[in-house]
């Protein structure tokens, strides 16, 4: 679980350094989403950080559990709408620049790596046998 949780950091990290660099070939050009992607993908790691400290049974941990869905999901989306931007530069900005089409691409797939490796991480929970007659 350990390893998963760092390779999860990992990617999210390396999908904001990516998202920058993109963000920084297309400092001339005016989007949308350009700067709320970097921004958002770094801010939807910090409600993780605080899982550890929160008791499992507390009702401090479906807030923070609600917070960290709701701060990823607007990473995800806010990702994929300034990957969209790039796909579309030539109409936006009459420019070219496949740089920034390919770091952003390699962030998206970070960035839903990250997801899918999140996903992975949980408790280990022992197998008990349920005490029911009726199953």
């Amino acid at each position: 679980m350990k390893y998963i949780l760092i390779v999860c950091t990992i990617l999210v990290v390396a999908s904001f350094l990516l998202s920058y660099l993109a963000y920084a070939e297309l400092d001339g050009c005016d989007l949308d989403f350009k700067f709320l992607s970097p921004i958002t993908v770094i801010v939807s790691l910090i409600p993780p950080m605080f899982y550890g400290f929160i008791n499992r049974e507390s009702r401090m941990r479906s807030y923070v559990a609600t917070l960290h869905l709701l701060a990823t999901l607007v990473a995800v989306l806010f990702n994929s709408m300034f990957f969209a931007e790039t796909i579309y530069l030539n109409k936006l900005c009459n420019l070219t620049n496949d740089n920034a089409y390919s770091y952003q691409l390699a962030s998206v797939l970070c960035l839903h790596l990250g997801v899918v490796a999140g996903h992975m991480i949980g408790r280990n929970m022992k197998y008990e046998r349920l005490n029911r007659v009726d199953i």
